[in-house]
């Protein structure tokens, strides 16, 4: 059997999570980007352990974390926050790619109810994931939802272990402000993903024969 999608993006959300310990380390160090002070921090094990203990811990909540609750971090919507919730009512209005006639030769009235929308959404869905150009949309808001949920953890677990450990506060402002800037930046890739991977699937509906 081949990778599923989750399995695909495995390594970039490692990535991702090196990354930030990179910045962190830097951060840390606060005397810049040299040799000298890398070694440095290399070597210093005690101060090393805390960071990495906390982003292993945020890889490990994340995993825990369902799609709901992820799907909320990235729309800001309590109830329905799932993207196929607002199939007809929002994302097909977004998508020039949509031909609505077409869809209503296949359900006439669409619903407005957005349990309902994404039921049918999702009925469709399944009969279209293997499409190259919905399996990529789906990877795309998989891997960017994920990235949203972490970049999340980061701020509430790096964030403050930075404020605590750095010891320039200028410095630590910085680096909370830049954990906050990730989060909104991979919260917006995320909801634009999954918009366009929701109106991938009714485009492909609406011109299938």
């Amino acid at each position: 059997m081949g990778k599923s999608l989750k399995d695909k993006n495995r390594y970039r959300l490692a990535l991702v999570v090196l990354a930030n310990i990179a910045a962190y380390m830097a951060m840390l160090n606060n005397k810049g980007f040299g040799i000298e002070p890398w070694i440095e921090t290399l070597t210093n094990i005690q101060k090393l352990v805390p960071g990495l203990l906390v982003s292993v811990l945020t890889s490990v909540i994340n995993a825990q974390i369902d799609h709901v609750n992820k799907a909320r971090l990235v729309f800001w919507k309590w109830r329905h926050p799932l993207p196929g919730s607002r199939a007809f009512t929002e994302c097909a209005s977004m998508d020039l790619r949509i031909d609505m006639d077409a869809l209503l030769n296949y359900q006439d009235p669409l619903p407005t109810d957005p349990e309902k929308q994404n039921a049918l959404w999702f009925k469709w869905y399944r009969g279209l994931q293997n499409e190259p150009g919905i399996e990529q949309a789906h990877r795309e808001y998989l891997f960017t939802r994920d990235y949203t949920s972490i970049s999340f953890l980061l701020i509430v677990g790096l964030g403050s272990l930075g404020l605590w450990e750095i010891e320039d506060i200028q410095i630590a402002s910085i680096y909370l402000f830049s954990l906050v800037a990730q989060y909104f930046l991979a919260r917006r890739a995320a909801r634009n993903h999954g918009v366009r991977f929701v109106g991938s699937v009714l485009a492909y509906k609406a011109s299938s024969e």
